[in-house]
């Protein structure tokens, strides 16, 4: 089965366990331990080759149950590939704990002016 078909199939679970999650500030054990192993937050990782029309589908499906979620696992993606410009080494120390999600930030450049 596809990454989009298991995250279908979960869709049931990330949707049950939303208001906890909401609730918690966090995404719940129960949905990371599913998700993390079927390579949701590494879909777009160097040791991966899944394609931008299935990861945007994967999305979707995620969002449908859990827009956070979505948000998550695209965050965690931006940085999983980025790891394709790291030192071998760095990119599977990342890469290597799948139930983990990272988050990517870049800082505003310039400077703030006041609009009125």
């Amino acid at each position: 089965m596809s990454v989009l078909g298991d995250v279908v199939d979960s869709a049931d679970l990330v949707r049950a366990e939303r208001r906890a999650g909401e609730a918690g500030y966090a995404m719940t054990a129960p949905v990371m331990e599913r998700l993390g192993p079927l390579g949701v937050f590494r879909l777009l990782g160097r040791d991966r080759s899944t394609g931008l029309g299935e990861f945007i589908r994967v999305l979707e499906a995620l969002a449908h149950a859990d827009p956070s979620v979505a948000w998550a696992a695209a965050n965690s993606n931006g940085a999983a590939m980025a790891t394709h410009a790291f030192p071998d080494a760095i990119a599977a120390e990342m890469l290597a704990e799948s139930n983990w999600f990272y988050g990517v930030g870049f800082p505003p450049t310039g400077k703030a002016e006041r609009v009125n």
